[in-house]
């Protein structure tokens, strides 16, 4: 497993591995987002982040 660790840490470093991931701006797409991670065929890829502004 180190020797695993190591190797990887390196290809995300050197970018040949790296994550795919959908971003939304604003609370009232929560829902929009956490549908299409159950639905197959949408444009929601990887982990989904919401992005929420803060309060000023």
């Amino acid at each position: 497993m180190p020797a695993f660790r190591a190797e990887m840490a390196a290809w995300i470093r050197d970018g040949r591995i790296s994550q795919r991931h959908t971003v939304v701006e604003g609370i009232e797409r929560v829902p929009e987002v956490m549908f299409g991670l159950l639905r197959p065929g949408t444009a929601t890829v990887g982990k989904a982040i919401v992005r929420i502004p803060e309060a000023s």
